[in-house]
């Protein structure tokens, strides 16, 4: 029957009334969907603790979790719509259906949009892309479809294409909660394409008109019973779910690789919040420049003042192999920027997908903005700056600030 015809359910209970038999109550659609809030929050947890992402402050601070947080609600209106579409009479009306889109499109154009370089349009970050957004987004899918199927969805292909953008929404929140690891146009494509697969799904397995069509006692209605039986087949479904995204998860895709400058200047910027203590006389970005280029460190420095942050101070170390480094910290009203400088015994660029601007290499990293500078006119040092403001705005500011460079 047409997705969207009015539905004569007289005439529909006729014809289905000799194949009806009792089934489990099922529970509410409120507490259907508060169960599957409660699992995507769970899959948050373990995502956060495996990706090594960062605290909770960092991440509001960021405005990642302001991204994330529209692609949650989209998710969770979705799996309430794809609920109350699998009881007849309760069917999803064309506003609701406007209005999810509206969501979906105002989610889309809260999130910053990356820049994409040649190496990110690499076919294998795609792949990988993939991969991470499936795994994110199977168990819910599971756990969604089979709570509609167990019921009787009247507009299948229209129900499973809602419980696709459920889950792939999920998918895209959990991935931007801390700072999406791949660029966000392969998280929308992602998510596409998992919504036209769910829709396929829809049409093949929530028909349950056809279904009830067969006869009662066919072989493929046995084998319907036998196989397709929440007894046998969500237990294995859910089960391989939690192992795909365990498996995706354990295995780093979507997480940078460890590199130990980023690390340290990260590990840095976290102490800074609550702790950030200056070793060197900080009252101006000058007397600090003045104390490092005392302490033998290049005259290079940063000012950021003009875009907002407030120099706290520096700090100047040596590193348990002796190499000096220092610190700068400033701080804004939502987030700070950290500035790493340190000698090197020889400049090598991450291979991990960046872009390049004035021989400026910019990063996305465990959720944070880096800007990685080989400062070759000063013998071997680098500079590492990293900030958990989005890519775009960081990227602006920094090429902003060249023109203040102290030399």
């Amino acid at each position: 029957m047409p997705e969207m015809s009015e539905i004569d359910y007289g005439v529909l209970i006729d014809r289905l009334i000799q194949d009806f038999r009792p089934v489990k109550r099922l529970w509410r659609v409120r507490v259907r969907l508060l169960l599957w809030i409660l699992l995507e929050v769970a899959i948050l947890a373990v995502v956060t603790l495996l990706d090594g992402r960062p605290d909770l402050e960092t991440i509001i601070n960021s405005h990642h979790g302001f991204d994330a947080a529209g692609f949650f609600l989209v998710s969770i209106a979705a799996a309430w719509m794809a609920l109350r579409n699998s009881i007849p009479g309760r069917e999803t009306s064309a506003t609701e259906l406007t209005m999810l889109g509206l969501g979906i499109i105002a989610a889309s154009l809260i999130v910053q949009f990356e820049p994409l370089t040649q190496t990110l349009l690499s076919s294998d970050d795609l792949l990988s892309a993939l991969s991470r957004q499936f795994a994110l987004a199977a168990l819910p899918w599971v756990t969604l479809f089979w709570a509609v199927r167990r019921a009787m969805p009247l507009r299948p292909r229209l129900t499973g294409g809602i419980i696709g953008i459920a889950a792939s929404s999920f998918a895209l929140a959990a991935d931007l909660f801390s700072g999406p690891a791949y660029a966000v146009t392969w998280e929308l494509l992602s998510g596409a394409i998992l919504t036209v697969l769910s829709f396929i799904a829809g049409a093949a397995w929530l028909d349950r008109e056809e279904l009830w069509r067969k006869d009662s006692g066919s072989n493929d209605r046995l084998l319907e019973s036998a196989w397709l039986g929440a007894g046998v087949i969500f237990p294995i479904a859910t089960a391989l779910a939690a192992g795909l995204l365990l498996l995706v998860l354990r295995a780093g895709i979507g997480v940078s690789r460890p590199v130990p400058d980023f690390d340290l200047a990260i590990a840095n910027y976290q102490q800074s919040l609550t702790n950030f203590r200056p070793n060197v006389p900080s009252s101006s970005v000058a007397t600090v420049l003045t104390a490092y280029i005392e302490d033998g460190m290049p005259s290079y420095m940063w000012d950021f003042g003009p875009h907002g942050f407030r120099l706290v101070g520096g700090r100047f170390e040596h590193l348990p192999d002796g190499t000096p480094v220092t610190y700068t910290w400033f701080r804004g009203t939502k987030a700070g920027v950290m500035c790493m400088f340190r000698q090197t015994s020889g400049f090598q660029a991450p291979d991990a997908p960046h872009t390049e601007r004035d021989h400026f290499l910019f990063y996305r990293y465990r959720g944070y903005s880096v800007c990685l500078i080989n400062v070759g006119g000063y013998g071997d040092f680098v500079s590492v700056i990293v900030s958990p403001m989005p890519m775009k705005q960081f990227m602006r500011m920094v090429l902003a600030t060249v023109s203040t460079e102290h030399s």
